[in-house]
């Protein structure tokens, strides 16, 4: 069952655009109250079971601005709450940058958009998926236990991080020798040159 299923007409009737500056006093609390929802539409999250989960609760759109603009799609239908889901904070900072298939272009009617919406969340929520097992595996190494390599550098001073290597990719940060550590299973040791 998607989330749209519970939204009146069944997710295919525009429901009013939200309005707003805060998600969970003011355009959020208007969604849930209008749709029924409760749940991150990706991994499945309560936002009412804690406070803490309250406070991740985010409004989603499903297809992006961006996207919308780039195909010319009427703001009304872009802006209204039937293109919109909750999200957790994670999931929708995991596939932020969504652009979708160049190869689709703008829906003519209000039916089209609706199943180029359906379409996008399907392929958000697989990409979303995937970016959570992935941030699963590198959690489960447990990298906050894992010490880099510590080598002198080459004239006997103090010694340097050299077998830790940051760099700017993708995704931020990644730290090549972290992960080395992981892969080779040497947690807890270290080597001197």
């Amino acid at each position: 069952m998607e989330p749209f299923d519970s939204y009146s007409g069944r997710g295919r009737a525009l429901l009013g655009l939200s309005r707003g500056s805060n998600c969970r006093r003011e355009y959020g609390l208007a969604f849930m109250q209008l749709t029924g929802q409760k749940l991150c539409a990706y991994c499945g999250s309560d936002f009412t079971s804690s406070y803490e989960q309250w406070l991740t609760m985010e409004l989603d759109h499903v297809v992006p601005a961006n996207v919308c603009k780039g195909r010319n799609i009427p703001k009304e239908w872009s802006e209204d709450f039937s293109n919109t889901v909750l999200a957790c904070a994670t999931c929708n900072g995991f596939c932020n940058r969504y652009s979708g298939s160049s190869s689709i272009s703008g829906p003519d009617t209000l039916e089209a958009f609706y199943d180029l919406r359906n379409t996008t969340f399907a392929e958000r929520k697989t990409l979303i998926a995937a970016r959570r097992e992935e941030e699963r595996q590198f959690f489960d190494g447990k990298p906050w236990e894992l010490r880099p390599l510590i080598r002198s550098n080459s004239i006997g001073a103090s010694p340097t991080h050299s077998g830790l290597e940051l760099r700017a990719g993708s995704r931020g940060l990644e730290t090549r020798g972290w992960t080395q550590l992981i892969e080779n299973k040497m947690v807890g040791t270290s080597s001197n040159s």
